[in-house]
């Protein structure tokens, strides 16, 4: 049977051991790992959600044991919280954050932390900065380790050890970042093998198809493309020739060719990117050991991890639904109306709502009760019951999951106030955190 939650840290190490991440991975041996590996693989999703999430909340520090508080601007974001944490000691970042963003007057309970590190991670995608580069499916990959030496000035080690520990936290804390990491990284950070000609489409399909037409061709073909061994690797200012081998003016030919498409792939999938992605994983494995992530099977699997499941399930959202006040009784009008009012959104303004209201414009892989606050206690969404005499408009408590509604005397009213509540031009008026 499935192993409980508090003993899955165990069972996930006993697994298997994971080698340093220059000489790959061992597959477990004895039949004690075997029986643990297949117990884990196994189990639905939802269990191992559950069980990382519980495996992840006994790392957590508490904040009466220690607490790191630090301030940073909207405009810098990520420097500023690179200057404050930089030298911040590893066993340090499972302690709980408290942020605050500069001339702003959030107290920190939860909601402004969620806010911090979508900025911060966002910032780090950002292809402007130098770090990632845009690839197929509108996802981000790291660049070149000399692209990004270049735009971080000679100091990438330090930087991106820093932001695979921010991403691990953020995946600690269960604060949800941009979704746009592309799955062959995710594998990376899983330490999931990957394939040269399958996940090659999932950076470049374009590159991808031209390395299976090349290496279908003979001598003739090989000749009036004049390849060798070089290719042209996108750099922040036009490109620059890599070679693949050697001084790469080797031409390809017909005897060759599988070699040099194996190393073409190599240089897209990792080998270009080794030391940068290298002090990604090892700063997120600062935060998340390396073990807890055996409950993940897929890469998609921690996508919605680290950034939340997109696709919002009204009737689960329901159910998991706490009532305070006059709306104890279920079943009362507004309760009613209001839900009405939820499934009669779209999905983009679906998402709107939950993000003013929680911070956050997804829910957590495991579901909506698997909402929570800050202290790693579960803080489920909640809607509470306010005069309308002493509140026209609805409330949001980002860091409580919490909507205060008004008692409205119809549907229609109701609807009205959200339309002025969650304009992007209102929205910050109208919530308390």
């Amino acid at each position: 049977c499935w192993p409980g939650s508090e003993d899955v840290v165990g069972v996930v190490q006993d697994a298997w051991t994971l080698v340093n991440a220059a000489d790959g991975y061992e597959l477990p041996t004895t039949p004690a790992q075997q029986m643990a590996l297949e117990l884990v693989r196994g189990a639905p999703l939802v269990q191992r959600a559950n069980a990382l999430r519980t495996s992840l909340d006994q790392l957590r520090v508490s904040w009466e044991t220690g607490r790191v508080q630090f301030t940073v601007s909207r405009a810098n974001c990520l420097g500023d919280a690179i200057s404050a944490l930089g030298n911040l000691p590893a066993k340090r970042w499972r302690e709980p954050f408290f942020v605050t963003f500069r001339n702003e007057p959030g107290l920190d309970a939860g909601g402004v932390s969620r806010e911090f590190f979508h900025l911060a991670i966002a910032e780090l995608l950002d292809p402007a900065k130098g770090v990632f580069r845009g690839v197929e499916g509108s996802t981000y990959y790291p660049n070149d380790d000399f692209v990004v030496k270049d735009a971080l000035q000679g100091h990438p080690d330090r930087v991106l050890t820093f932001a695979g520990r921010l991403l691990g936290k953020a995946l600690l804390e269960g604060h949800h970042v941009p979704a746009g990491f592309n799955a062959v990284l995710l594998k990376h950070l899983l330490a999931l093998p990957v394939s040269l000609k399958e996940d090659l489409r999932l950076l470049d399909a374009e590159v991808a198809r031209s390395l299976e037409l090349i290496s279908a061709m003979g001598d003739a073909q090989l000749k009036d493309l004049a390849l060798t061994f070089s290719v042209a690797r996108p750099a922040l200012h036009g490109a620059r020739d890599v070679a693949l081998r050697g001084d790469g003016c080797e031409e390809v030919c017909e005897g060759n060719v599988q070699e040099f498409a194996r190393l073409r792939a190599t240089a897209d999938l990792g080998g270009q990117q080794s030391e940068t992605i290298g002090s990604l994983v090892r700063g997120f494995r600062d935060v998340v050991p390396v073990a807890l992530l055996l409950l993940l099977e897929a890469p998609d699997e921690l996508r919605e991890a680290l950034a939340g499941v997109e696709a919002l399930d009204v009737h689960e959202w329901r159910a998991a639904t706490q009532l305070r006040g006059a709306f104890k009784d279920s079943t009362h009008v507004v309760v009613e109306w209001f839900w009405s009012y939820v499934a009669s959104l779209d999905a983009a303004k679906k998402a709107a709502l939950l993000k003013w209201a929680t911070g956050s414009a997804r829910c957590p892989l495991g579901g909506f009760a698997k909402l929570h606050g800050r202290d790693g206690v579960l803080r489920p969404f909640s809607l509470t019951s306010v005069e309308l005499a002493q509140c026209a408009y609805p409330r949001a408590h980002t860091c409580f999951n919490r909507i205060d509604l008004p008692l409205f005397a119809c549907k229609r009213d109701l609807a009205a106030a959200f339309a002025v509540a969650l304009d992007p031009r209102h929205a910050e008026a109208f919530s308390m955190d």
